[in-house]
């Protein structure tokens, strides 16, 4: 038997103390919590994981995928616009003459072809200047001048989504040519104004107080420029214009949730207009500012069908081998995601 040293039975007793000193400062976990405790974490990782790439998948779409189906869409529309010049045409050589529409244009069909040559733009423009007619091109306002006639027309465009064709159109400068082509011939407007400008929409309850006007600071007498200004009414901008002119918009930044702050370009027409033609009306939801009507239950239509895919996918990796699982979901999957898009872009102003 081994005898111990006062000394070593002295340092053998604080190393029985540490130990127990650290048993007791460890937290002990109940059976039940374990699970719990270990799993936390990596749920509410994966959850964050997964929204990231939810929110990454939608905006992929809508900035390098839908610029694709707006290129088909402009391919498309051209080819039916170059249809309508060559009907134009023949009639214009045949004995009765041109014969004039008695019907504005269905919203969605083209009016016209716009042409920049600065920013290298070429566009067909559709009448209507909701969402999803601003998803295939720029969008004729309703109830504006038509393109090449007299008065005000307006041309409402995207700046991102959707391939963003007025993405550059703050880069124009005083005296650029625009060029103009309809059914009835081509007119060229010259730029007179480019412009950041915060468009204002009327306000229901000052208008019922009597104090819905345009009010203005400037003294009696004084003319003022009712286009010009760091704000302009939505009337006053799609409204009566002194000259015969054309009013490109699109949204002044890049965030899609924009609906006020804008750039404005104003070009005057160079020559005399084409005689005018039936227009359609314009409506608050067709001013190129707000969500498309009805949007809404659209969103959560594909919004289920997206969330039924997924669930779909999961069950199907749990099932069979991945390989066959991935090639029987994917496609299912990046289809609702455009659709999901898509629906999502409804709800955004026309020009985002």
């Amino acid at each position: 038997m081994t005898t111990l040293t006062p000394v070593q039975r002295h340092a053998a007793r604080r190393a029985v103390d540490a130990e127990a000193e650290a048993e007791a400062d460890v937290e002990v976990v109940p059976e039940s919590e374990v699970g719990v405790v270990a799993t936390r974490r990596p749920v509410t990782a994966r959850m964050l994981l997964w929204t990231l790439a939810w929110v990454l998948t939608l905006v992929l779409v809508l900035y390098d995928v839908e610029p694709l189906f707006q290129q088909r869409a402009q391919h498309d529309l051209f080819d039916q616009f170059k249809v309508e010049l060559t009907n134009a045409s023949n009639q214009a050589q045949s004995f009765s003459g041109i014969v004039a529409p008695t019907k504005a244009v269905e919203p969605g069909q083209p009016v016209g072809l716009i042409e920049i040559g600065r920013i290298q733009l070429q566009q067909v423009v559709v009448e209507g200047a909701t969402p999803a007619a601003t998803a295939a091109g720029p969008g004729h306002v309703a109830g504006t001048a038509g393109l090449g006639q007299p008065g005000n027309s307006v041309v409402v465009g995207r700046r991102t989504a959707f391939g963003g064709p007025f993405s550059e159109l703050h880069d124009l400068r005083v005296g650029d040519g625009i060029l103009v082509t309809t059914t009835q011939g081509q007119v060229v407007y010259a730029v007179t104004s480019v412009r950041s400008q915060t468009i204002t929409t009327p306000d229901p309850s000052a208008a019922a107080a009597g104090r819905g006007g345009t009010a203005s600071s400037a003294d009696e007498g004084e003319v003022v420029d009712p286009f010009a200004g760091a704000e302009v009414p939505i009337d006053v901008l799609y409204g009566a214009s002194p000259d015969d002119r054309l009013t490109l918009v699109t949204s002044a930044v890049a965030n899609p949730l924009n609906s006020s702050d804008a750039t404005v370009v104003t070009a005057r027409m160079v020559g005399r207009p084409f005689p005018p033609t039936p227009q359609n009306g314009r409506l608050d939801s067709t001013s190129g500012l707000r969500a498309e009507p009805g949007a809404l239950p659209g969103l959560l239509l594909v919004a289920g069908l997206y969330a039924a895919t997924l669930l779909a996918a999961v069950v199907l990796y749990r099932r069979v081998t991945g390989r066959v699982a991935y090639l029987l979901s994917a496609a299912p999957i990046v289809a609702v995601t455009i659709l999901l898009a898509e629906a999502l872009s409804r709800l955004l102003a026309a020009w985002a």
